[in-house]
């Protein structure tokens, strides 16, 4: 039976934040949308139905999901060894955790929502500039008929089109294949800027660990940038961050600026950094311990479901 709760957070990766590390282990899950904290499983959470199955001749509906399961096995090697030696010095581990990192960034429900967003935008506009004129529209309609989309004897008028378009009342379907391949076209790009960058390693104090989330891969502003650049940073940009939690006890960092190091967080750089990560998940955190910690804007630090309670999502989220 072909598998149809596809995973866009890798369960391989999730372990990574779970009490023991194994298929059957769980992680504590703090949900923004019911306000709740719970126990669950990583194979429970960070999917959606059917996210990687195609429609594409020659290929069967679960060739892409199989393709990623088989690049994250060998990830999950990588992984490991990354997790034990708490360091990116093994280069080909590195490459694979990039890899995985650009995976993660242009593959996940709140791109492909933002890029079906787009394509519904530009196909609106193209079909108001369609009838714009009588002569556009005819001119459209005789090539659509000479291509075989329209039926030679159709009887819609440019009058009966304009105000069906002027109306609005029509859904534009996106098929998910136009999707699929537009995440596949932008992820080289992103995936050399991240090679570009100098990547730290972060280890969490003590026994409070990072915590990682549904949209883990954080794009953030070293500072507050100017009144005169855009809000949402760059992958290709100076002064930002790529913040990527790789376990609850490793968190890396990205930077063009600067040298690569290995650093021991204390309590304070731990609640923050978990802060970006929380700052930037969809709808789910999930952490190791039930009591992971958190700093608020004012410098306070909390603790655990306090940042359901204390309206932090709200106060933190970023514009997506």
């Amino acid at each position: 039976m072909t598998a149809r709760n596809h995973h866009f957070v890798s369960q391989c990766y999730l372990r990574g934040f779970t009490h023991g590390g194994t298929r059957q282990s769980t992680f504590e899950v703090f949900d923004r949308e019911r306000s709740k904290q719970y126990t669950q499983r990583p194979r429970k959470v960070g999917y959606e139905y059917d996210f990687n199955t195609v429609d594409i001749a020659g290929l069967t509906p679960d060739a892409l999901e199989q393709a990623i399961a088989n690049f994250e096995g060998e990830f999950s090697k990588s992984l490991k060894r990354i997790i034990e030696a708490g360091n990116l010095d093994n280069e080909e581990d590195r490459v694979y955790l990039l890899n995985f990192i650009s995976m993660l960034a242009v593959r996940n429900p709140r791109m492909r929502k933002m890029l079906v967003g787009m394509k519904e935008q530009t196909m609106r506009i193209m079909a108001e500039a369609m009838v714009s004129s009588k002569q556009m529209y005819e001119s459209q309609i005789a090539g659509a008929t000479a291509a075989g989309y329209v039926e030679p004897d159709h009887d819609v008028t440019y009058e009966q089109m304009k105000d069906f378009v002027k109306r609005g009342e029509y859904d534009i379907v996106v098929p998910r294949e136009d999707s699929i391949l537009r995440e596949f076209d932008a992820q080289p790009a992103v995936l050399e800027c991240l090679i570009d960058r100098k990547w730290s390693i972060i280890r969490a104090h003590g026994n409070t660990g990072f915590v990682s989330s549904d949209h883990p891969v954080c794009l953030h502003w070293q500072k507050p940038p100017p009144p005169s650049i855009f809000n949402s940073p760059g992958f290709g940009l100076t002064g930002t961050d790529v913040i990527f939690p790789i376990s609850k006890s490793l968190l890396a960092v990205g930077r063009f600026e600067g040298n690569a190091e290995v650093i021991d967080a204390n309590q304070r750089t731990t609640a923050h950094l978990n802060s970006i990560v929380a700052s930037h998940a969809s709808t789910q955190i999930y952490a190791a311990d039930g009591q992971p910690l958190f700093r608020q804007l004012d410098g306070t630090i909390v603790e655990g479901a306090a940042i359901l309670q204390q309206q932090f999502f709200q106060k933190h989220k970023l514009k997506d």
